[in-house]
């Protein structure tokens, strides 16, 4: 509950920043709303992650710990994933850029970290599905660009 509340509280002190300290004649002031968002995301992240790990270690199946290694592994990269595009959809909806980019960036690590680390110590079977979930999203993602190219070029750098 404790992680919960602290998410919260940094998410609302930076609406409440963007909304209402921006009439400070203060320079700085403005970077301060865009560090409390990557702070809350950060956070979330981290405790998102470790609930995962913590559910799997106390799960309902009696595995034994290499299996629940692997299930972690796995299970990380997805979760990691899935919020990078919860970003990326987020930005996409309100036509604002730097959730689009974070999630963008964000995608890159369990990416960087299947090739990097979970080709080499997962099991055959989940880096096979690691691999195939990949390989899934790659094709959708060079479809989408194909069909939606200049629309998704502008989306980058507008």
């Amino acid at each position: 509950m404790a992680p919960a509340a602290a998410i919260a509280a940094t998410f609302l002190s930076a609406i409440f920043t963007q909304r209402w300290g921006g009439r400070s004649a203060s320079r700085g002031d403005a970077i301060v709303a865009p560090i409390l968002l990557v702070t809350g995301n950060g956070l979330t992240l981290v405790a998102l992650s470790t609930e995962l790990i913590d559910a799997v270690n106390r799960g309902f199946f009696a595995i034994d710990p290499e299996t629940a290694g692997n299930v972690i592994s796995l299970s990380l990269s997805a979760l990691w994933a899935l919020y990078a595009a919860a970003l990326i959809v987020l930005g996409i909806v309100r036509s604002s850029r730097w959730p689009r980019l974070a999630g963008l960036g964000l995608l890159a690590v369990p990416v960087a970290k299947l090739f990097l680390y979970d080709a080499f110590s997962l099991g055959l079977a989940y880096r096979v599905t690691a691999f195939i979930g990949l390989g899934v999203l790659l094709v959708i993602g060079g479809f989408l660009y194909q069909r939606h190219g200049r629309v998704i070029r502008g989306f980058l750098l507008e």
